[in-house]
C-alpha cells in the first residue's frame, strides 16, 4: 500500500458521499449486514485490533473494507449482464479529457475496449466471462489500489468528524473483541488478563487530530481547552468507549474530554456528543 504524506492531499469526492452514506447505514443496522461483516471481525479477526494507534486506523480498514465489498458487487451475474448491456448500447463521442476518475463509466468503456481490442475481441459479441476477466485484472491494477485509496481517505476525512459514528464502530469492535475473549488466550504485553487492552502512549499526531476536530473544547461540557481563555483547563484524551469496556487504542477511539468530564466518564460508560460548532451564525 502506497501511501504517500503530503501536507494537502487532493479531494475530488467522486464516490465519497455514497460509501459514507453506505458506512453510516451498516453501523446504524449492522444486523442487516451480519454475515458480511463477519468476514472483516469475525472467525478471529479480532485480535487485529490489538494494534496500537497504526497511521492507517482500524477505522480506515473498516472503511476499506466496505468500499471493496460494495465494488466486488459487480461480480453479481445480474450486475454483469447490466453493465455488460450498457457497455454495447453505449455510444462513445468525442470529448476532450475531463478527468474521470478510473471507475466512471465514460473511462470503464475506454478501458473495456481496449482490453477487448488486446483480446482481438469485437465488443458486440464479447459476453459476461469477457467482463469478468476485465474487472478481475482492472480491480487487481494498481491504479484501481491507488484509487481506493484515495476514496478511503476522503471517506474518513469527512466520517472522521462524526463522533457519533465512530462510537457506534468503536461499539461494534469492542463487542467483538468481548465476545471473542478467550482467557487462554492472553498477549501479556498488550492485554490484561481481564481481555482488556492495556492502555498505550497516545501519539502527538492523534492527540492533534482529536484536538482539532474538536476545536480545543472539552466536547460534553464545552469548556475550552485551548489555554487562551483558562490556563487552568487541563486537556483530557478520553477513549470514547473505554478500554475497560473493551475498546481500542485508535485514533477513531479518542475525543477531548475537560478533567471533571473525564472523572465522571471514566470506564463506566461509552459517551460522546453530537455537538458541533457551525461555520458561522445564521
Amino acid at each position: 500500500m502506497n501511501l504517500e504524506k503530503k501536507e494537502y492531499e487532493d479531494h475530488e469526492y467522486h464516490e465519497t458521499y455514497y460509501f459514507c452514506y453506505a458506512i453510516k447505514n451498516i453501523l446504524n443496522d449492522q444486523g442487516a449486514y451480519v454475515r458480511g461483516l463477519d468476514e472483516f471481525h469475525g472467525d478471529g479477526r479480532s485480535q487485529s485490533f490489538s494494534e496500537a494507534f497504526p497511521k492507517w486506523s482500524h477505522f480506515h480498514r473498516f472503511i476499506e473494507f466496505i468500499v471493496l465489498a460494495i465494488y466486488s458487487e459487480e461480480y453479481n451475474s445480474r450486475n454483469l449482464d447490466a453493465k455488460l448491456n450498457a457497455f454495447k448500447s453505449y455510444t462513445s463521442r468525442y470529448k476532450a479529457n475531463n478527468g474521470n476518475p478510473i471507475v466512471s463509466f465514460e473511462t470503464m468503456y475506454d478501458s473495456y475496449i481496449e482490453y477487448l481490442s488486446k483480446n482481438n475481441i469485437p465488443l458486440r459479441s464479447s459476453t459476461v466471462y469477457d467482463l469478468e476477466g476485465f474487472l478481475t485484472n482492472f480491480h487487481n491494477s494498481m491504479e484501481f489500489d491507488d484509487y481506493i485509496i484515495k476514496t478511503v481517505k476522503e471517506v474518513f476525512y469527512i466520517l472522521f468528524g462524526n463522533r457519533l459514528l465512530l462510537q457506534s464502530f468503536n461499539e461494534m469492535i469492542s463487542g467483538v473483541r468481548e465476545s471473542d475473549w478467550d482467557s487462554g488466550d492472553v498477549d501479556a504485553k498488550t492485554i490484561t488478563k481481564k481481555g482488556y487492552l492495556k492502555r498505550a502512549h497516545i501519539p502527538k499526531w492523534v492527540q492533534k487530530a482529536a484536538f482539532y476536530r474538536d476545536k480545543g473544547r472539552c466536547v460534553i461540557c464545552k469548556k475550552d481547552l485551548t489555554d487562551l481563555v483558562n490556563i487552568f483547563n487541563a486537556e483530557n484524551f478520553d477513549h470514547i468507549v473505554p478500554l475497560a469496556r473493551f475498546g481500542i487504542n485508535d485514533v477513531s477511539n479518542i475525543q477531548l474530554l475537560c478533567s471533571q468530564c473525564n472523572q465522571t466518564k471514566k470506564a463506566k460508560h461509552n459517551e460522546s456528543s453530537n455537538d458541533y460548532y457551525p461555520w458561522y451564525m445564521i
